[in-house]
């Protein structure tokens, strides 16, 4: 088994700033739109042996070479605009480097090039295209967020231990309200045990016990809260997951695995590498949060959930497993549950990007403060409500000429409330179903708002003004439908 150990401990970042995710800074970075969308990514190379299929959409910073694979079984996409979150099915930054057909349900798009009549295209509308880049998808972008989310949470202190008989003692407070960490003590000759002396997790039944994991001895996990297993890993080294199911009793859904680099000091290296074995006999559930580990996997059990990691090949040539979903592995989700939250913004603040896309996923967004004095200052709720797997909006029967927002509306769980706050400029904003409001924190003291909206069917508008603010409300039922909000002095 391998070695891993983590390093000199340190309080968690300031979580004041840049956060989108509900009190707590790290899962801004896998919660993004990008982030929801696309469930498996690596920054490396993607290999396997043969044949076999991954549920999720995929992207691949390097080059690919799976031959007989078939990718997005499991996800909807929607064709209309094929070069978008929402129609991707593969995202490939290098080149496609096999000699034999594979299978893409959604849009594939292969930066690198290669013979992409292997590529059969399944999704009608969809497209195979190598003179698109790597069109929507920011692949240093993804990197930087999920390697900054992966420290934050490796630098969060335990608030739980699992002890050798697999109670649960609890150490101190959950961080944020939030979440429950456990630092598991997985090194060699546990030389990891340091980093939080007597608080450490006993790893060898929950993740690494070829055997039977019956569950944790009389602890209940709480819902509301997400479960961070922090597994250090000596830089160089590998670390093996065998355990039947690791988190049994907790929801997969709100499960994070977040193995992470250290050197010979305990201390956190962010440059580091390791390798990652999932060897677990049935589906591993959760959100495997691995930026800077190989990832390695066995032919029995698989993936259920989102995966990042480094790089990605099979254990076996010839022997491969499937990535599964959160409901593979007993979840009642289609993203991880834990990006969709409500979210309650105080006080002034302007947004760093105009653009937004849906349907169905967490914008990448962020806020930043800014004094602009009392008059100005706004309480307002972002509330993200992702829709079920398949659905759509026909059932949705908004008479046009209402005057009242939303009438008839018969899927209210696929609305989505954001709240834009920013000056006299254009905003403009893509997806299912929107309530924007525009608040002024600088620029005219009355001004009007007029709106357009582009390809919707149907929509109704209402229109309210104040003196610094102005509420539109427009139901958008096309999945690539745009509304542009333009605010001028009067």
């Amino acid at each position: 088994m391998a070695g891993l150990v983590q390093g000199a401990h340190q309080e968690p970042r300031s979580l004041q700033s840049r956060r989108l995710f509900p009190r707590a800074e790290p899962t801004e970075g896998i919660c993004g739109a990008s982030s929801s969308r696309v469930s498996g990514i690596f920054f490396g190379d993607f290999t396997t042996g043969g044949g076999y299929y991954s549920k999720i959409p995929l992207a691949i910073q390097g080059n690919i070479n799976a031959p007989g694979y078939i990718v997005n079984t499991g996800q909807t996409v929607y064709c209309s605009n094929p070069n978008s979150i929402s129609a991707y099915g593969l995202i490939v930054g290098g080149t496609l480097q096999q000699s034999s057909n594979m299978t893409v349900y959604g849009t594939a798009l292969v930066a690198g090039g290669g013979d992409l009549e292997l590529i059969h295209e399944e999704s009608p509308g969809c497209i195979v295209s190598s003179t698109l880049g790597t069109g929507e998808i920011d692949f240093n972008q993804l990197k930087n967020d999920r390697i900054s989310a992966n420290q934050a949470f490796a630098e969060m202190p335990p608030t739980l231990v699992v002890n050798q008989d697999n109670t649960v003692t609890r150490v101190r407070a959950p961080i944020n309200g939030e979440y429950e960490v456990f630092q598991f003590s997985t090194c060699h000759e546990n030389a990891c045990d340091n980093i939080f002396p007597n608080q450490m997790s006993y790893a060898k039944d929950i993740l690494q016990n070829p055997r039977y994991f019956d569950g944790f001895k009389g602890f209940t996990p709480d819902p509301d809260m997400v479960y961070v297993f922090n597994m250090p890993v000596r830089d160089g080294d590998f670390l093996v997951v065998d355990t039947s199911i690791p988190a049994r009793g907790i929801d997969p859904c709100k499960v994070i695995y977040n193995p992470y680099p250290v050197d010979s000091n305990n201390a956190l290296k962010s440059d580091g590498s390791f390798q990652f074995l999932r060897d677990t006999n049935d589906v591993m559930g959760g959100y495997t949060l691995a930026p800077l580990g190989d990832i390695v996997d066995a032919y029995v059990g698989g993936f259920g959930g989102d995966v990042v990691g480094k790089s990605y090949r099979w254990d076996m040539n010839d022997q491969g497993a499937e990535f599964l979903d959160y409901s593979d592995a007993g979840g009642n989700c289609d993203v991880f549950k834990a990006c969709n939250k409500d979210i309650t913004i105080s006080g002034s603040a302007t947004q760093d990007s105009t653009d937004s896309t849906l349907p169905g996923t967490f914008t990448d967004r962020s806020y930043r403060a800014v004094n602009t004095g009392t008059d100005s200052t706004l309480s307002g709720t972002l509330t993200n409500q992702t829709p079920s797997k398949n659905s759509e909006f026909s059932t949705v029967t908004d008479d046009p000429s209402s005057s009242s927002p939303g009438s008839g509306e018969a899927q209210s769980s696929c609305s989505i409330t954001e709240t834009i706050i920013g000056s006299a400029k254009a905003k403009t904003v893509t997806g299912h179903a929107k309530t924007v409001t525009v608040v002024l924190t600088d620029g005219p003291s009355t001004f009007t708002v007029s709106h357009k909206v582009v390809t919707v069917v149907p929509s109704t508008a209402t229109i309210s003004s104040t003196k610094l603010s102005t509420i539109i409300t427009t139901r958008i039922i096309s999945s690539d439908s745009t509304v542009t909000i333009d605010v001028t002095e009067t």
